[in-house]
């Protein structure tokens, strides 16, 4: 797959416990909007890429926030990109936005798992399935705090238990949901639901 660097922000590799990522490229648009999840996934294989798992997203939104990131040519960005880049992923604005994550739940006999991919030690894709770790499981409608989520995330991502009240509406995983993230004029959601036919878009992840 050929890259147009500059629209891709560097996300630096992050070692978060059991779960870990090496330097990667996330484009700055996103794209397959009106495909099904399982669509976007698919087609993204076929160029050796991925879509963003939970803890990328919450990384990816922490790294805009810093305001320090580089494009995949190596470039500083500018602030106002990098607060336009946000705002797009998580800010309340005219149009409705929304995307995918790579993240899929299934019980298998001990609790609920979630199956996701990432890049392997020799550069190839893999699919994993792990427990999901203690998090928030119950619905907040609304919500949880965004700040307190992205400062205090666990390790695959999600919102601890004693997340503070906010406005983020979210659902909590169960069997056979898959997650995304939408936003609107009004609101944000974090969702973890059974969800296939709706066609949100993805951001496009790859190994720098």
């Amino acid at each position: 797959m050929k890259t147009e660097k500059n629209n891709y922000i560097i996300l630096p590799s992050r070692q978060h416990d059991g779960y870990g990522y090496p330097d990667l490229l996330v484009s700055i648009h996103k794209l397959h909007f009106n495909m099904e999840r399982y669509q976007c996934r698919d087609s993204l294989k076929q160029e050796d890429s991925l879509i963003l798992t939970i803890r990328q997203f919450v990384d990816f939104l922490n790294l805009l926030r810093s305001g320090r990131a580089y494009n995949g040519n190596g470039k500083q960005m500018p602030q106002k990109q990098l607060n336009d880049v946000y705002l797009d992923a998580a800010g309340l604005k005219p149009r409705w936005r929304s995307e995918y994550f790579d993240a899929f739940f299934k019980e298998d006999g001990k609790g609920l798992s979630m199956v996701y991919h990432k890049i392997n030690s020799n550069g190839a894709l893999e699919e994993v399935t792990e427990p999901l770790e203690q998090c928030l499981m119950q619905d907040k409608l609304p919500g949880i705090d965004l700040e307190y989520w992205l400062n205090n995330t666990t390790n695959q991502g999600f919102p601890p238990k004693d997340n503070l009240t906010g406005t983020i509406h979210y659902w909590y995983p169960t069997e056979g949901c898959i997650a995304g993230f939408e936003v609107d004029p009004v609101r944000a959601d974090f969702i973890c639901a059974k969800i296939p036919d709706i066609s949100f878009a993805v951001r496009r992840v790859c190994k720098k």
